[in-house]
């Protein structure tokens, strides 16, 4: 179904005037700057013009199911959520925009007894930005099982996850073999108003759009002598956005990891070791700069 109905065209902004991101784990990978992050909010974006209201009378039905049975659920007015703050809509002179709703990470899981998850309704699409450095800090090894849980049924909750990354394989192998969609974008441009605003502005994104899951489906398949062709396992496409996406998002929005504690040092500076050979110049040289800083990475 999804080869055959969705992401067939050019442009992707096409395919979700019709249909809204199917349930699914998404993985945006791409270099530093090549436009992962634009990339998502325009898509969220999108989604949001065309689908929100769906999303919504979706939810709530579920929510009056259950509400029914002595729940007393409710709502928020949508349901996209992100780690990183993006604006849905473009901010508008004298008002403000739609936004995102925070995800928490340390609280991202299905539901368990070793710590307490944040609840997504039915339907909701989740943004992880900068997965892959999130996924390596410690918390990993003590969430990965529920964060595993929740994604590899995140369809049954009719859920849309969305981790970006800069190297793929930096993932988990885990993870890597739910991904049901992985969008590499290979390049991104700005297009400014010109000719008194007759050519309107634009921003464009090129990419190689993939399906790892069912890939390694096939590769199983073919392990037992099954030939299964598949339509579309991967192509080259792009996504035009009217208008300038980079005032939904800040690009900079990592900054307050670089500061936290900067109050009580400030900000400290050393002079470089002279390249004294005497015994003791070695030992300050090797003090100022030691190898040593590296033996925690594992290979």
């Amino acid at each position: 179904m999804r080869a055959n109905k969705l992401y067939t065209h050019n442009n992707f902004e096409i395919e979700l005037k019709d249909f809204r991101l199917e349930p699914g784990f998404y993985v945006v990978a791409g270099q530093q700057g090549a436009g992962k992050t634009s990339f998502v909010t325009a898509l969220l974006s999108l989604d949001y013009k065309y689908h929100a209201e769906e999303r919504i009378r979706i939810a709530q039905a579920r929510v009056n199911q259950l509400n029914h049975l002595g729940y007393k659920l409710m709502l928020p007015e949508h349901i996209y959520f992100s780690n990183i703050e993006l604006s849905l809509t473009k901010p508008l002179a004298n008002s403000g925009a739609v936004k995102t709703y925070c995800v928490t990470v340390d609280r991202f899981g299905l539901p368990n007894d070793d710590y307490p998850v944040q609840y997504f309704p039915i339907g909701s699409v989740v943004y992880i930005s900068e997965a892959d450095v999130w996924l390596y800090t410690s918390q990993w090894q003590k969430v990965s099982t529920y964060i595993w849980n929740l994604i590899k049924y995140c369809r049954h909750n009719m859920m849309t996850i969305i981790f970006d990354v800069q190297v793929f394989d930096r993932l988990p192998i885990q993870l890597r073999k739910l991904c049901t969609d992985l969008i590499y974008i290979t390049e991104s441009f700005y297009r400014p108003k010109r000719f008194f605003g007759l050519i309107k502005q634009r921003t464009h994104w090129s990419y190689n759009w993939s399906h790892p899951q069912l890939f390694a489906a096939m590769s199983e398949l073919a392990k037992i002598g099954a030939n299964v062709p598949v339509k579309e396992m991967s192509f080259n496409g792009g996504m035009t956005y009217k208008g300038s996406i980079y005032q939904q998002y800040d690009s900079y929005s990592g900054e307050m990891y670089f500061l936290n504690g900067i109050e009580n040092v400030g900000y400290t500076i050393q002079s470089h070791p002279s390249k004294n050979f005497s015994p003791e110049g070695i030992k300050a040289y090797c003090d100022t700069l030691p190898l040593t800083s590296m033996t925690n990475e594992k290979d």
